[in-house]
């Protein structure tokens, strides 16, 4: 027995038949393949939201450690018993010319050659 005309399959048919399946089996692939995608990018998110939110956190509590250190009264009781005003002995009064004459100058040299007998040259701390 022969199927009627309208159930008959032209080959035509058949390959846009699996043509259609083919399409829809990739596309639904392609929306589960997003998802994990999306997901795994969403969890990225989150792990990096929380790092910054700790560094926040942390930056805040740096912060105020400075400014407590910084607070007048901190930096007086620290240096309680260690700093006192200087002698009037030890203070140097220097003229603008001086002062800018010394600002020209070169860096001091620290260590100088130093000729021993016989040994040839070496290097010595200099005293200012």
């Amino acid at each position: 027995m022969k199927a009627p005309p309208s159930f008959q399959m032209s080959p035509k048919g058949i390959i846009f038949g699996c043509v259609l399946l083919t399409t829809i089996g990739l596309g639904s692939l392609g929306i589960v393949w997003l998802r994990v995608e999306i997901s795994s990018a969403s969890k990225e998110a989150r792990q990096l939201e929380k790092q910054v939110s700790e560094n926040a956190r942390e930056l805040r509590g740096l912060e105020e450690k400075v400014a407590k250190a910084l607070n007048p009264s901190a930096l007086k009781a620290m240096s309680a018993g260690r700093l006192a005003k200087l002698n009037p002995s030890c203070v140097i009064f220097v003229d603008l010319a001086e002062l800018h004459r010394r600002k020209n100058l070169s860096p001091p040299l620290l260590l100088r050659p130093r000729q021993k007998s016989g040994t040839g040259p070496s290097l010595r701390l200099a005293s200012r």
